[in-house]
C-alpha cells in the first residue's frame, strides 16, 4: 500500500514537469482603422474560441477652412467678413493673390462699387492653403453711345451734345461742358447717368448739380431728369424739372423716400437700379422753346453727381 502511494507521487511530478509554461513574450503593435491610426484602445478581449477583440477610437486633425459672409455683393459694393477656422497661427492672408496685411482669424474687407459691365470675383486665402470666394455683380450695360440723341424737337435747339457721366462725379474739380465742345446758344446738353445694378439711396436723396464755369455763364437754364432724353414734361415728378443759374436736381435710387408719417414722397425722381440709363437734359432758354438766355459764344457749366448710394 505504501509502495502504491509513492508511485502516484512520482507520476504526478513527471506530468507536472511535462507542462511547465514559460513566460509569455510581449509584442508591440499598431491598430489602424480604415487607414487612420487608432488611439484610446481598450484591453484585448479573448473569447472561448481564441478570438481577440480590441475596441479603439480614432482621432483626426481638424481641417483648415475659410468662410466669407456674404458670398455675393451688388455692383454698389459693401463689406465682407472673412473668417478662418482650425488654421492655427495665421501667417498670411491674400486677396486674389495680393497680400492684405491681416493676421487675425476674422476680419472685414470693404469692396468698392464695380463700375464695369462684368462681374468680379475676389478669392481670400489664408496661409496659402484654404480659401473662399466672393462675387460682385456688374454695373450693367455701359452708357449708351453719344450719337443718336437729338433735342431738335425743342424750338430754338439746333445742336445736341451728349455727355456720359460716371456714377460719382464731384463738381468743382474742373469737369465742364467746355471740355465736351462747349455749351453754345442753341445747344442742348444731355448728361447720361446709369445707376449701378442693385444700388440704393436707402430713403435718402442724391443730386445732380451744375454751376457756371466762368463769368459768361451766369444766365438762366432749365434742367430736367427723365428716362427719355430731351424730356421736360416732369414725367418723373414735380421736382424733376428745375430752373436757375445753378440748378440742382434731387433724386432717390431704388425706391422713393418716406416721410416721418410713413407717407411715400414722390416729388423727386426715383431711379431704378437695374442697369437702365437716365438723362439729365439742360437747355439755356427762358422757357422750353422760348428765347435764348446765353448772350456769349458759350455759357459753359461745371457738373457733378452725388448719388447718395
Amino acid at each position: 500500500m505504501q509502495r502504491s502511494q509513492s508511485t502516484r507521487r512520482v507520476l504526478a511530478a513527471a506530468v507536472s514537469a511535462m507542462f511547465v509554461v514559460g513566460a509569455m513574450p510581449s509584442y508591440s503593435f499598431t491598430v489602424t482603422v480604415n487607414g487612420t491610426a487608432a488611439s484610446s484602445c481598450q484591453s484585448p478581449i479573448v473569447d472561448g474560441q481564441g478570438n481577440i477583440t480590441i475596441n479603439c477610437s480614432t482621432s483626426t486633425n481638424p481641417v483648415c477652412t475659410v468662410s466669407a459672409s456674404p458670398t455675393s455683393l451688388p455692383a454698389s459694393g459693401g463689406s465682407v467678413t472673412v473668417t478662418a477656422s482650425n488654421c492655427g497661427t495665421i501667417t498670411s492672408w491674400t486677396k486674389s493673390g495680393s497680400s492684405v496685411g491681416q493676421a487675425s482669424t476674422s476680419w472685414k474687407d470693404s469692396i468698392p462699387a464695380n463700375q464695369g459691365s462684368s462681374s468680379l470675383t475676389f478669392v481670400y486665402t489664408v496661409n496659402g492653403t484654404a480659401s473662399a470666394s466672393v462675387t460682385q455683380a456688374a454695373a450693367g450695360a455701359p452708357p449708351p453711345p453719344t450719337g443718336g440723341i437729338s433735342c431738335s424737337n425743342i424750338p430754338g435747339i439746333s445742336n445736341t451734345r451728349v455727355i456720359p457721366v460716371a456714377w460719382q462725379t464731384s463738381i468743382g474739380t474742373g469737369i465742364s461742358t467746355k471740355s465736351a465742345g462747349g455749351f453754345a446758344p442753341g445747344d442742348a446738353v444731355v448728361f447720361v447717368v446709369t445707376p449701378p445694378v442693385g444700388a440704393s439711396s436707402h430713403g435718402g436723396l442724391g443730386s445732380f448739380r451744375t454751376s457756371p464755369t466762368d463769368g459768361n455763364a451766369y444766365n438762366t437754364r432749365i434742367m430736367a431728369i427723365s428716362a427719355t432724353p430731351c424730356d421736360f414734361s416732369r414725367s418723373m415728378g414735380v421736382a424733376s424739372l428745375v430752373q436757375g443759374q445753378e440748378p440742382t436736381i434731387y433724386f432717390s435710387v431704388g425706391g422713393y423716400p418716406v416721410d416721418k408719417y410713413g407717407r411715400t414722397v414722390t416729388t423727386n425722381a426715383n431711379l431704378i437700379a437695374d442697369g437702365r440709363s437716365y438723362y439729365v437734359t439742360v437747355i439755356q432758354e427762358v422757357s422750353v422753346g422760348g428765347g435764348n438766355t446765353c448772350m456769349s459764344s458759350a455759357c459753359n457749366v461745371n457738373y457733378g453727381i452725388t448719388p447718395g448710394t
